[in-house]
């Protein structure tokens, strides 16, 4: 199966966003948008391995996932807005959950495959 254009497009803009997990990265635990960095890096892994398994055709698309996934963007955008951080260091992490939301659309809108590969 040939992938959407809009699917491979949204993926390419999304390896294009730099990961904001600086705060993660660097093990700083009291940092306010620690939290939310690591539910974003966790969200990240699982996107790169199901859009790896889908362009590898190892595995049918799971639109069960991109609805979970939209659902921590949801989350995670709400925790966020609620930080007392400036609007300097939330842009990164605003950038990077735009292009995730993007690309997790383009998955929940992945026709039901329903041959087993």
């Amino acid at each position: 199966m040939t992938l959407q254009p809009a699917l491979v497009r949204a993926y390419e803009r999304w390896r294009q966003v730099e990961l904001p997990f600086r705060n993660l990265e660097a093990g700083r635990r009291r940092a306010p948008t620690y939290d939310v960095e690591n539910d974003l890096d966790h969200l990240h892994s699982s996107l790169c391995t199901q859009m790896d398994e889908l362009m590898t055709q190892a595995r049918s698309p799971q639109r069960s996932a991109a609805g979970e996934a939209l659902a921590v963007l949801a989350h995670v955008e709400s925790r966020l807005g609620e930080l007392g951080v400036s609007y300097e260091e939330k842009q990164p992490l605003l950038e990077y959950i735009t292009a995730t939301r993007e690309l997790a659309e383009e998955l929940e809108r992945l026709p039901p495959w329903t041959a087993e590969r």
